[in-house]
């Protein structure tokens, strides 16, 4: 049906195009791709071309994000839900295994569709879509840092963020170690990207100067301290630099200690 424009063919196409940072082509590509594919009647898709739309439709969102087209991006989110729901229906019907690596890229989806709204100034379908987010993923960190950064920005002030809070201290608690990739510091929490670790205190620091109860500040500072430390010794050599490697460690640790209490050191 599409000739020389294979779907799958077009959607590697635009993907390199974002690449290479020709946005505004990969633009037009992701919304050709996704208009194209919506023309053609449910019932005459297969799952594969559902799949496809899906992807393209998320793909496009993605762009419209990083172009900062808010407005079209929010206009998108309602076509996605529905073409998601409908992927996700069929999957589930023909029992495919493919459902859980589909359903996997939800807690993202959310995240992502929060950013929109947060784009557009709808601040309560914002904070909803990233409650959504932490309903699968309560220790999600971006999910659990948006909604304070919003406030923030939307209030001035964070004085009636106590549940936020609380929220991201849950998942600050919950990192992983400090690592470093290249020259930078990384914390990778579950289930999440990876987040520069400047970034993350920079965003500590905003938010306990923005008015956090007296009691989440000092839980928010004491974590800042103790991510700072985990920096320095990475940069003395006293902490591993590589993620694989501090697990290792820690496992080596915990077998250590198993020996010195069986053997009456302790």
């Amino acid at each position: 049906m599409f000739g020389m424009d294979d779907p799958n063919k077009v959607l590697i196409q635009y993907r390199r195009y974002v690449q290479d940072g020709r946005l505004e082509l990969a633009e037009v590509m992701a919304k050709g791709l996704s208009d194209r594919m919506s023309t053609i009647p449910q019932k005459e898709r297969d799952l594969e071309m559902q799949g496809i739309l899906v992807d393209a439709l998320r793909d496009l969102l993605a762009i419209l994000e990083i172009r900062e087209k808010w407005k079209d991006g929010v206009s998108t989110i309602r076509p996605f839900l529905k073409e998601r729901k409908v992927y996700w229906d069929r999957l589930r019907k023909e029992e495919k295994q493919e459902l859980s690596d589909a359903v996997a890229f939800e807690t993202a989806d959310w995240v992502q569709l929060g950013r929109l709204y947060a784009g557009v100034k709808k601040y309560k379908s914002a904070l909803k879509a990233w409650k959504s987010a932490r309903k699968i993923e309560p220790e999600h960190l971006e999910a659990a840092l948006r909604p304070l950064d919003m406030l923030l920005r939307k209030n001035g002030s964070l004085t009636k963020a106590g549940n936020s809070a609380k929220e991201l201290i849950s998942a600050l608690k919950a990192l992983g170690p400090v690592t470093q990739q290249g020259k930078m510091h990384i914390v990778t929490p579950r289930g999440d990207h990876p987040h520069p670790l400047e970034r993350v205190l920079s965003d500590i620091d905003r938010f306990v100067g923005g008015g956090i109860a007296d009691g989440e500040a000092r839980q928010l500072n004491d974590i800042a301290d103790q991510l700072r430390k985990q920096k320095e010794a990475i940069e003395t050599g006293l902490q591993a630099a590589n993620a694989e490697m501090a697990s290792a460690l820690d496992k080596l640790q915990v077998t250590q200690d198993y020996h010195e209490w069986a053997g009456g050191g302790r």
